[in-house]
């Protein structure tokens, strides 16, 4: 661990490309472990990669996932890719027209389930990417269980 002057501690990392040799301060200690937020192991900051920003200091930051963990997502993308017919023109959620459709691909699998606008996927996302996340969040706006269940006949 490297600290001149300031208060947040921060180690380097060599960077080697092309023949130039750098080496990039980053934020946090060298011996701590992180979290990564896909497998959530806790495992050495060298196996995280940099994710691009810089803190005031002009430390970098490491990514929330692991190198692993990564690879794996970039692998699972890529085989959806290459079997998924063209997108729509319309969100299969929201029916909203957009040019920009995301491949939305059960987790662990390369299973596509269909084509979705940014801000569907990224909701989603975030309520858990499962059915039990989605109904809490109804749950909670409504208060009601059976004004879901009203809406929910209405849909078909």
């Amino acid at each position: 661990m490297v600290t001149t002057g300031s208060k947040n501690p921060f180690h380097t990392r060599k960077l080697s490309h092309n023949g130039i040799t750098k080496y990039i301060k980053i934020t946090g200690k060298k011996d701590a472990l992180r979290k990564c937020s896909s497998c959530y192991q806790f495992l050495s900051v060298d196996l995280f990669h940099l994710n691009g920003t810089k803190n005031a200091s002009g430390h970098c930051y490491l990514t929330s996932r692991c190198k692993a963990c990564i690879k794996n997502r970039n692998y699972e993308r890529g085989q959806v890719l290459k079997s998924a017919p063209p997108p729509p023109a319309k969100c299969e959620c929201c029916s909203q027209k957009t040019d920009k459709m995301t491949h939305d691909h059960v987790r662990g699998t390369i299973t596509l389930r269909g084509f979705l606008c940014k801000t569907c996927n990224t909701g989603m996302g975030n309520l858990g990417d499962n059915l039990k996340g989605l109904l809490q969040a109804a749950v909670y706006l409504e208060k009601d269980k059976s004004k879901i269940i009203k809406k929910l006949n209405d849909l078909e």
